[in-house]
C-alpha cells in the first residue's frame, strides 16, 4: 500500500509538472483564432459602421454644395466638419476656398481664423482676423481674438489695443476684461491690470482666472457683493 501510495505521489506530481498538454495547446489557439474572426466580423458589420452624427452632416452639406457650388457658408461649414472628423488637411483646403469666396459674407474670415489658431498658424490667422475686421468693424468678437494672436505674437501693444477696440464695441463681456488684464500684466501696466482684473470679477464672480492673475500681482481677492453692470432695471 505504501508503495502505491508514493507511485501515485510521484505521478501527480509529474502531471503538475508537466503543464499544458499539446490538446491544451491546439484548443487554446483555437479559441484565440475564433475571437479574431469574430472581432474581425463584428468590426465590419453594420452595427460598427453606422456613419456618426459628423459624417452624416457632411454628407448633407456635400450635397447641398452640389447645388450651390462654391458658396461660402457651405465651404466653411464644410470645413469645421472635417476637421472636427481629424481631416486637417481637408478642412483647410475647403476653409481657404470659403474665404476666396467669401465676398462681403461676414464671419467667413473670422471662422477660418479660428481654425488656424488651434493650429497655431498665429499669422495667417491674423491676416483673416483683419479681412473681417475690413467688412465689420463692430465685430467685437474678431478684435478679442486679434488680441489673443497679437499677444502670441509678441506684440503687446497692438494686443492691447484690439482688447480695447472689444471692450469699447461689449463693454460688459467679462471674458474680454479679463484677457485684457493679462495683457496689461504681461505690459507691466500693474496697476491697471488689477483694476481690469477687478472689473471683470464684477461681471464673473469668483473667476479663477481673474482670481489667479490678481494673486500673481500679489493681490489677495476679497469676495464682494456682485454689482449689476447693466445697473437696475
Amino acid at each position: 500500500k505504501e508503495l502505491i501510495g508514493s507511485v501515485a505521489v510521484k505521478l501527480k506530481a509529474r502531471r503538475v509538472a508537466g503543464g499544458p498538454t499539446p490538446l491544451m495547446w491546439a484548443l487554446i489557439a483555437v479559441i484565440l483564432a475564433l475571437a479574431v474572426v469574430i472581432v474581425v466580423f463584428l468590426a465590419n458589420s453594420a452595427l460598427f459602421n453606422e456613419p456618426t452624427a459628423a459624417e452624416l452632416a457632411r454628407d448633407e452639406v456635400l450635397a447641398a454644395l452640389a447645388d450651390k457650388p462654391g458658396d461660402p457658408g457651405l465651404l466653411m461649414m464644410l470645413a469645421e466638419i472635417e476637421y472636427n472628423l481629424g481631416r486637417t488637411n481637408e478642412a483647410f483646403d475647403y476653409a481657404a476656398q470659403a474665404a476666396a469666396n467669401a465676398g462681403e459674407t461676414l464671419t467667413i474670415h473670422q471662422r477660418y481664423a479660428i481654425l488656424l489658431m488651434q493650429e497655431e498658424r498665429l499669422d495667417e490667422a491674423k491676416t483673416e482676423l483683419e479681412a473681417e475686421l475690413a467688412l465689420d468693424e463692430r465685430a467685437s468678437e474678431s478684435f478679442f481674438m486679434l488680441g489673443q494672436v497679437e499677444r502670441e505674437l509678441g506684440n503687446i501693444d497692438a494686443s492691447l489695443a484690439a482688447f480695447e477696440s472689444a471692450l469699447s464695441i461689449d463693454p460688459f463681456n467679462g471674458d474680454f476684461r479679463v484677457l485684457y488684464a493679462d495683457a496689461l500684466a504681461l505690459a507691466g501696466r500693474t496697476m491697471e491690470a488689477v483694476a481690469a482684473y477687478e472689473s471683470a470679477l464684477q461681471v464673473l464672480p469668483d473667476d479663477e482666472r481673474a482670481i489667479q492673475g490678481l494673486t500673481a500681482l500679489g493681490i489677495t481677492y476679497e469676495p464682494t457683493e456682485t454689482v449689476n453692470p447693466h445697473g437696475d432695471e
